[in-house]
Order: C-alpha cells, then sequence, then structure tokens
C-alpha cells in the first residue's frame, strides 16, 4: 500500500479570521493573516496594535494603509 505524503503549500493565504473587524494576535495563523493583509511585518503590527488597539481602521491608519 502507497502512503501519501503531503506537503504543505507555502504560497496559499491564511484562512480569512472569524473576527475581521478585530486585528487578533493570540493565533500564527491570524498574524499571518494581518501581516499579509497590512503588507507589514509581525513586529509592525504588534507595535501597531499596541499603540492603537485591536481596531482593523485603527491599525490600518496607523500602518499608512487600506482597510
Amino acid at each position: 500500500m502507497a502512503s501519501l505524503h503531503i506537503q504543505p503549500t507555502l504560497d496559499r493565504a491564511p484562512p480569512i479570521p472569524r473576527d475581521i473587524k478585530h486585528v487578533s494576535l493570540n493565533a500564527d495563523m491570524e498574524v499571518q493573516y494581518w501581516s499579509q493583509r497590512f503588507h507589514t511585518s509581525r513586529r509592525l503590527l504588534e507595535e501597531a496594535v499596541e499603540h492603537v488597539g485591536h481596531s482593523v481602521n485603527a491599525v490600518a491608519d496607523y500602518l499608512g494603509r487600506d482597510r
């Protein structure tokens, strides 16, 4: 019997978080989603949330990005 070896694809976008109005840093997949959405690093995303809170609009404004 042949075994299946499935490798994860790195070019796929992370799943959309359940709450898309608030930036969550609790799960790696959510951090990856928000980092990609705002075209920024995890460090800058964390800095934005620390300064303005978890609101997507506030984080986008802080980072100077489109929502």
